[in-house]
């Protein structure tokens, strides 16, 4: 069979071809929910302690959040960011194969078991939960040698309306813009 291709190279190639192309036209027709999951749920529960630095966050609100979460069903691995303007977050993460919806309403029960330990301002101040899934999805830089496709929000640059508009995107600078004698497009329309 082997010195059947090898004797006809172009019967291999067509059929390469075809096994390619037929495989493309299965692919359209597969639902993207049979599609498996490859990227780990993420529960985001954030809160705010006004006036309180990143030590008594760590303390009073970080410390109890962790020990009610450490063990709750299908967890992978938990994170805490908390931030000396007051502000804490909880990221957990959970196994590929949960349901986002059930990792949320376990995580919300933690939370509700943690809250008495609590001080007052942040259970009046309340908990935002947010479900994410895993990382950015995509990561892209915009640089513009002349300053002419600035996508800061004061310029209103093309790209910063379109930024602003999509949920979760950041923007941010890593380097500082050169002073400009003459004026860019953003200088001229007032922004």
């Amino acid at each position: 069979m082997t010195r059947f291709f090898v004797d006809r190279p172009i019967v291999a190639i067509v059929i390469a071809i075809l096994t390619v192309i037929l495989g493309l036209v299965a692919l359209t027709g597969l639902p993207i929910a049979q599609y498996p999951s490859i990227i780990p749920p993420l529960i985001q529960i954030q809160t705010t302690y006004t006036g309180a630095d990143a030590l008594t966050i760590e303390q009073s609100v970080a410390t109890p959040l962790e020990q009610q979460m450490n063990g709750v069903d299908k967890m992978l691995y938990l994170q805490s960011t908390n931030a000396s303007d007051g502000t804490m977050t909880l990221s957990v993460t959970f196994d590929v194969e949960t349901e986002v919806n059930i990792d949320q309403v376990n995580a919300q029960n933690r939370v509700a078991q943690a809250q008495p330990n609590l001080p007052a301002d942040v259970n009046q101040y309340g908990l935002t939960y947010r479900s994410t899934v895993g990382l950015p999805l995509l990561v892209f830089a915009i640089y513009s040698p002349k300053g002419s496709y600035d996508p800061s929000p004061t310029c209103g640059g093309p790209c910063s309306s379109r930024a602003r508009s999509t949920p979760r995107a950041a923007s941010g600078r890593s380097r500082r813009r050169p002073d400009r004698s003459s004026p860019t497009p953003c200088d001229r329309r007032g922004g």
